[in-house]
């Protein structure tokens, strides 16, 4: 793993997992971006500050095809939480466009499949923010940030 760096991270700006990657990264100093439905649109209505990440609208306000363009525009997928349509969404988008993903790693298996898959761009999704326990977002956030400070030399 030395000399190893993830180069960024993108998400589709959802709350919950997707904004906590977002901000893990950005406070780790790693480059931020995604595709984010048409208006920012998040489950607590437009969120255009998401454009300070380094987020895009898509040009539908829907979900799935902003989960799609994440997907294709990675080199892997890293998914948290329990199942929803929106990760069965994430899993079959990876499945389709020959992307690797995984589903809710520990750091070690995390920064693992990144270096075993050579990823430079890391989608982040999961679960919505109302999904989540306090303790599962804590848990999610020291997974991500252990991994990428591992990798990223921090």
């Amino acid at each position: 793993m030395l000399g190893y760096r993830i180069e960024k991270v993108i998400s589709g700006g959802q709350t919950g997992v997707d904004q906590l990657a977002l901000t893990v990264a950005q406070n780790l100093g790693i480059k931020t971006g995604g595709v984010a439905p048409k208006g920012y649109l998040t489950e607590n209505g437009p969120a255009p500050w998401l454009a300070g990440f380094g987020l895009v609208e898509d040009s539908s306000s829907k979900y799935p095809p902003r989960t799609r363009r994440n997907v294709v525009e990675s080199d892997a997928t890293v998914i948290f939480g329990s199942p929803t349509n929106g990760t069965e969404l994430t899993i079959n988008c990876c499945t389709k466009a020959g992307v690797p993903y995984i589903l809710n790693p520990t750091a070690p298996a995390l920064e693992a499949f990144i270096v075993n898959h050579g990823v430079q761009i890391l989608n982040v999704a999961g679960n919505r923010k109302s999904k989540m326990t306090p303790d599962q977002e804590e848990k999610i956030r020291t997974i991500l940030t252990l991994a990428l400070q591992k990798l990223n030399h921090i």
